[in-house]
């Protein structure tokens, strides 16, 4: 979704995929066939028996067997010859690096347990184990758990709660927290003013009620003017997708709970958007042209579920210190990170800084979150980077000529580090299914 105004866009960096005599080619594992057969940045690459093949781990190269299996979002250095016509790399030679052990850190929503793990207490009964933030985090049971008050260390950890975690992400895509915090999901007094500000029946926008130029210049974009659409065919698409994604745990909140969201999926016509747009109370305005654009239901899945996501982590609301620190020019608490959980600056100065980072995270965020969303919902995590990649050009040509947004390339980075879809026994892939 865009991004509020006080952020600034992020420039991204194109892997050309151009034709040579004998090509480089660095990017992603775009579609996995044979262990012989796969594409990378949407290009045709063939491995023979004679293909050399390294594997760097912690500077050491590892022994591969020939034409192994590739994993869906590896990133690779081709060698190789590319044929004219057929406009396929015979490679002589392919260059991966294995995934590492990392630091990761976020602040998040708890929307799934394992059924197995369920503990009273996270001292007595062992590890407890959830889906958060677009991972799936143990938190073992020698880890003290801060509760926030009124939560006590008697409270049964749950979904909708929001977990601060901050661990290590293993190899194989599992994380292990080293610190947790957990508190309620509550709605504030000035998140529910917000709420209810954006409040509107987006069905009943008409052409008449479009927000003209000067209004946009002195006041702003403001998307509960964007006209709805009549094409009842592509609405009733919609709407039945972005339903199938809302995960279990918020359709079974009771209508009473005030973190319950009631989504609402409506087209617009707004031809100039590259994105749907999420207001903070569940309202996604989806522009037609988007719809249109893309090829199938997982890609029009893909935006819905990014957007859903910015709504389950609160991210406009959570925003909402942030703005008025850098309206009032805080660098202070720009740099001390106080005013976003999980989003903090980490000691880099200054209001553009803060800008980058802040956009930078949650878009890092909804995109991860988006995935299990989509993987729950049954639609092919494949599609999600080439999703970004689509939108990320203004002009419609094939993607191997098309730059890859770096949307589109850590969506690839999340799913050969945290899903590792050529491997059904890794621990990730394990806890998503259950």
């Amino acid at each position: 979704m865009p991004r509020p105004s006080l952020l600034f866009a992020i420039p991204f960096v194109c892997i050309s995929a151009a034709a040579q005599v004998t090509p480089v080619l660095t990017g992603y594992v775009t579609s996995v066939g044979s262990p012989g057969e796969f594409m990378v940045n949407a290009v045709a690459v063939h491995c023979l028996p004679t293909t050399r093949l390294t594997l760097l781990r912690d500077g050491t190269h590892l022994p591969v067997q020939p034409c192994p299996h590739r994993s869906l979002g590896e990133e690779l250095t081709i060698d190789g010859k590319r044929d004219k016509k057929s406009d396929v790399i015979t490679a002589t030679a392919i260059d991966g690096v294995a995934p590492v052990q990392k630091d990761v850190d976020g602040f998040a929503v708890i929307d799934h347990i394992m059924a197995d793990h369920i503990v009273t207490t996270p001292d007595k009964n062992g590890d407890i184990r959830v889906s958060a933030d677009g991972y799936f985090i143990t938190i073992p049971s020698a880890v003290h758990i801060a509760f926030e008050a009124p939560l006590t260390p008697q409270t049964v950890v749950t979904t909708n709660m929001w977990l601060k975690y901050a661990g290590v992400q293993h190899p194989d895509g599992s994380v292990t927290a080293k610190s947790a915090s957990i508190s309620l999901n509550i709605l504030k007094g000035r998140e529910r003013k917000v709420n209810e500000k954006a409040e509107f029946d987006p069905t009943s926008v008409t052409e008449a009620d479009k927000q003209g130029a000067v209004s946009k210049v002195f006041l702003g974009v403001n998307p509960t003017r964007f006209p709805a659409t009549h094409d009842a065919e592509m609405q009733r698409r919609v709407q039945t997708i972005g339903e199938a994604l809302i995960p279990a745990y918020q359709r079974d909140l009771p209508d009473s709970d005030p973190s319950k969201i009631d989504f609402r999926f409506q087209v617009v016509d707004q031809p100039k958007l590259h994105d749907a747009v999420t207001l903070s109370n569940g309202i996604i305005l989806v522009p037609q042209q988007i719809v249109g654009r893309l090829k199938n239901d997982s890609q029009v899945a893909t935006v819905l579920a990014d957007n859903i996501a910015c709504a389950l982590e609160k991210q406009q609301l959570r925003l909402i210190p942030a703005r008025q620190a850098m309206s009032a020019g805080d660098v202070a608490l720009i740099v001390g990170g106080a005013f976003v959980p999980g989003l903090g600056i980490g000691g880099q100065a200054g209001l553009v800084t803060g800008a980058v980072v802040i956009m930078k995270r949650e878009e890092e965020q909804s995109g991860r979150v988006s995935l299990v969303l989509l993987h729950r919902a049954g639609y092919d995590l494949a599609e999600a980077p080439t999703t970004w990649w689509i939108l990320g050009s203004s002009k419609e040509k094939p993607l191997e000529k098309t730059g890859m947004s770096a949307r589109a390339k850590y969506l690839y980075r999340i799913l050969d580090t945290t899903w590792h879809q050529a491997d059904q026994d890794s621990p990730a892939a394990a806890v998503a299914t259950r």
